[in-house]
C-alpha cells in the first residue's frame, strides 16, 4: 500500500473496496488462513488442533489450571457456540474433559486424561509453532504483534 488508506474515505458507503483496501484485506485473510492451517489436523496421536486449543486454554486460563467457565472458554477461542458444544461433547466422550454446572454457569473441567494428552502433545505443538514463526525476522515479528494489538 503505497498511499495508505484514507481514513475519511473508509466510512463513506461504497459498493467495492479500493485496490489498496482489497490488497490489505486479502493479506490479513491469508495470514489468518495460513495460521489456522498450521495447527489443523493432528498434533499428536489422538489430539487434533481443536483438542489442543481447548485443553491448553483450560490449563492456561482456568482456575488452578483445571476448571474454566464455558463462556470464558468460548470467548478465548473466538468460536461459535455450536462448534464449541460439539467439540466439548466429543472430548467428554473420550474422557478428556468433564462439563458440569456451577449454579447458572457451565464449567469445563480438565480431566487427568486430558492433562496427560496435552502434556504429550505440547512438544510437537511447540515445534510446529516455532518452525512457522522462524520465517519472520525480529522486526517482522514485532510488526505483527503491533498490528494484532491495534486491530
Amino acid at each position: 500500500m503505497s498511499q495508505g488508506i484514507d481514513r475519511n474515505e473508509q466510512y463513506q458507503p461504497r459498493s467495492h473496496l479500493n485496490k489498496d483496501e482489497l490488497a490489505l484485506w486479502q493479506a490479513l485473510k491469508k495470514i489468518s488462513a495460513t495460521t489456522a492451517s498450521v495447527m489443523r489436523g493432528e498434533i499428536g496421536p489422538g489430539v487434533s488442533g481443536a483438542d489442543f486449543s481447548v485443553l491448553s486454554r483450560i490449563e492456561e486460563l482456568g482456575e488452578q489450571g483445571l476448571v474454566l467457565s464455558q463462556s470464558e472458554l468460548l470467548k478465548s477461542l473466538g468460536w461459535d457456540k455450536s462448534r464449541l458444544s460439539h467439540q466439548l461433547t466429543r472430548m467428554q466422550e473420550r474422557g478428556l474433559i468433564e462439563r458440569r454446572r456451577n449454579g447458572r454457569e457451565a464449567e469445563v473441567v480438565l480431566r487427568e486424561a486430558g492433562s496427560a494428552l496435552l502434556a504429550s502433545a505440547r512438544p510437537k505443538q511447540v515445534a510446529i509453532v516455532q518452525n512457522y514463526l522462524s520465517q519472520l525476522t525480529e522486526a517482522e515479528a514485532e510488526a505483527v504483534k503491533t498490528l494484532a494489538a491495534k486491530l
